[in-house]
């Protein structure tokens, strides 16, 4: 047997937090040798995985807790409390964020109690959505309705 085969095939397949393999405690022996260009690389590539990961991370868990909310809001009557989503643009400055208390409509009714464009107008700055910004009142309530998963 060759030395360090067996430690090699026992850290194969384990995992590690998160679900991700367990690649810190490989690189030290991977940063002993080689050029240090190629340390560097390593080193480099190595911190833009973990950032990545942890960008998916957040992504999946935005989009669990939305599906979740919206779940739930497809079986709200007009009086029952929905749930609020979070932001889910990436680029938007409230990626990851619930909107202020107050913004978002306690209810269905609320949602049609709306006689003007504004409180669907600060929702679409809160999420960075449209919901139809040039059509009738009637037409962006039902777009920001299907956003939030509640059927009309």
């Amino acid at each position: 047997m060759i030395e360090g085969e067996e430690e090699g095939n026992e850290e194969e397949g384990k995992q590690g937090e998160e679900g991700k393999q367990v690649v810190e405690e490989e690189s030290p022996q991977l940063l002993a040798h080689g050029p240090a260009w190629f340390r560097q690389g390593l080193r480099d590539l190595h911190k833009l995985m973990k950032k990545e990961f942890k960008k998916i991370a957040k992504t999946a868990e935005i989009d669990r807790c939305n599906l979740r909310a919206r779940l739930n809001n497809s079986h709200c009557s007009a009086e029952q409390e929905l749930t609020p989503i979070m932001c889910e643009k990436e680029t938007h400055v409230n990626y990851g964020k619930l909107p202020p208390v107050g913004v978002f409509p306690n209810t269905a009714a609320t949602i049609n109690s709306w006689n003007t464009n504004a409180p669907i107008d600060v929702l679409r700055g809160f999420y960075g959505e449209e919901f139809k910004a040039n059509s009738t009142l009637d037409m962006r309530r039902a777009a920001f309705a299907k956003f939030i998963g509640y059927i009309m």
